[in-house]
């Protein structure tokens, strides 16, 4: 990992004289620096599906249409400098609004209309990746089922370019403008429009038929149809498989317990997920 005071002096010649760590992801570390720039710099993660000219494309892309901070600065690991958002708060904690939530499907809304890129999600191809590298068969007798349904949508329907990290810690709110901005598009790529809503709802714990429905009714426009209240169940339980098995592979690689925390919780929703499925009919 680049040093901070080095990155921040040759990229934008600026020293530093103020600075606190934000937060130090499993695949980020985060900095404020001098009030006035966010500084990300990129720790040794997986990297066989990260490409960071394509994260720099979709970034300009994101920030020139307003959802994402100015970038003053992005090399070829990844490491990048933005303008510090004023009046902004990042979303730790699980404590959003409906506001809020509306809001943020606003924003991956816009995300979703952002130029088309050549690069692909590939979702099943990850799920199998993972789950190789993880060494388990599978976590429950539904799986393949699940998997089987992701699979016919993530073939038949449309893709558009997507964040698929919609976690809270991706989520800055402009207090003042009262605006969502979305950060950190290390996993952007073409996918399933559903995917994204899938991530906000399975990544932050968002449990309340409420809120699954204001979610699906502000990106649709319209009230959902029961088949896609199915599709995005389906996608959502897909999601928990997939994000299972890549925390088992990551752990086996690096030891890191966050890691095997991340699976645990991750195992407890494809559970609790594929059991409510298949008690409703819908497997």
């Amino acid at each position: 990992m680049r040093s901070l005071e080095e990155f921040v002096k040759t990229s934008i010649n600026v020293e530093i004289t103020e600075c606190t760590e934000l937060h130090s992801g499993l695949s980020n570390a985060t900095y404020a620096v001098n009030g006035e720039y966010a500084v990300r710099l990129k720790k040794p993660s997986d990297t066989k599906f990260y490409s960071a000219k394509t994260e720099q494309i979709i970034l300009h892309e994101a920030s020139s249409n307003g959802i994402a901070p100015e970038v003053l600065a992005f090399d070829k690991e990844g490491n990048c400098i933005t303008k510090w958002i004023k009046n902004s708060r990042a979303y730790v904690e699980p404590a959003m609004t409906n506001e809020d939530l509306i809001s943020t499907v606003e924003t991956i809304k816009i995300v979703h209309n952002l130029p088309r890129i050549l690069r692909n999600f590939s979702a099943i191809r990850r799920y199998k990746h993972y789950k190789k590298l993880s060494k388990i068969t599978c976590v429950d007798k539904h799986e393949d089922k699940i998997v089987s349904l992701a699979n016919e949508f993530f073939s038949r329907d449309k893709k558009v370019l997507s964040h698929n990290d919609i976690v809270f810690g991706n989520l800055i709110k402009d207090t003042k403008e009262n605006r969502i901005y979305l950060i950190d598009y290390e996993f952007s790529a073409m996918n399933h429009p559903f995917f994204d809503l899938a991530s906000l709802i399975s990544e932050n714990l968002l449990e309340s038929k409420e809120q699954f429905e204001l979610i699906l009714q502000t990106y649709l426009g319209r009230a959902a149809t029961t088949e896609e209240r199915i599709k995005l169940l389906v996608i959502i339980a897909f999601e928990n498989y997939l994000w299972y098995y890549w925390a088992v592979s990551r752990f086996i690689a690096t030891g890191n317990e966050e890691f095997n925390t991340i699976a645990r919780i991750k195992k407890d929703e494809v559970i609790k997920t594929s059991s409510y499925m298949w008690k409703k009919g819908i497997i």
